[in-house]
Formats: C-alpha cells, sequence, structure tokens
C-alpha cells in the first residue's frame, strides 16, 4: 500500500513532477477519515444523551451535529490561506493549533470527569 501513495521512483510526489499523484492518497485519506468518525461519532452521541437534560435532549443532540457543521465551515475558510508558497507555514500553524487545542483537552479532562457525576 505504501509504494502505491508514492511516486514512481519512491519518493513522495511534488508539484514538480510530471506524473500525478496515485489516487491512492485519496482512497487512504478517505479511509483514516471514515475510520475516526466511526469510532467518534457512537462516543459522542451516547455522552450526549446520557449528559444531556431529559428536556434539552433534542437540543444536545443537535448542537452535536452543529459542532460538525461548524468545524468544516471553519476549515472552508481556513483552507482558503493555503497557497504552494506558504505551504509549511500553513501546516505547521494547523498543525500548532490541533496539538494546542489537545493539550487544553488533556488539562481539562479532570475537570470534565469530576463534572459528569460518575457517567460513564
Amino acid at each position: 500500500m505504501t509504494r502505491g501513495l508514492l511516486g514512481r521512483d519512491g519518493r513522495p510526489w511534488s508539484p514538480r513532477d510530471e506524473v500525478p499523484a496515485s489516487p491512492w492518497w485519496l482512497i487512504a485519506s478517505y479511509f483514516i477519515v471514515i475510520c475516526g468518525s466511526m469510532c467518534l461519532l457512537p462516543v459522542g452521541l451516547s455522552a450526549t444523551t446520557k449528559l444531556a437534560p431529559r428536556a434539552f435532549l433534542a437540543q444536545m443532540m443537535s448542537l452535536w451535529f452543529l459542532a460538525s457543521a461548524a468545524a468544516g465551515g471553519i476549515n472552508a475558510q481556513l483552507v482558503q490561506l493555503y497557497r504552494p508558497q506558504t505551504e509549511i507555514g500553513y501546516f505547521a500553524g494547523v498543525g500548532a493549533a490541533v496539538m494546542g487545542v489537545g493539550v487544553v483537552m488533556h488539562l481539562l479532562a479532570p475537570w470534565v470527569q469530576r463534572r459528569m457525576g460518575g457517567v460513564k
């Protein structure tokens, strides 16, 4: 599979190459995204239904799906900043933001677990 993700000579494809990228990149990317969605969606929906007040269950489920739509909208705005000339800075910035959010979530995890009141 890795061989199909690279160019003909075994190195990653670049815009200067005459041979286009392998379609296996697209297939592998979709596979990773779908696997992540299949792991995250049931857990998030379960937590939402367990933690939401009964009177606001439908609204909380809607907010769960709205968060996904908002992420897509944010991504649509951020991708406008991408240019081949700024590729390294763009991906470094996105990566740093993701790692920063991950650290904040890790630090907030004990507080959130205390607030969950024993819901597993």
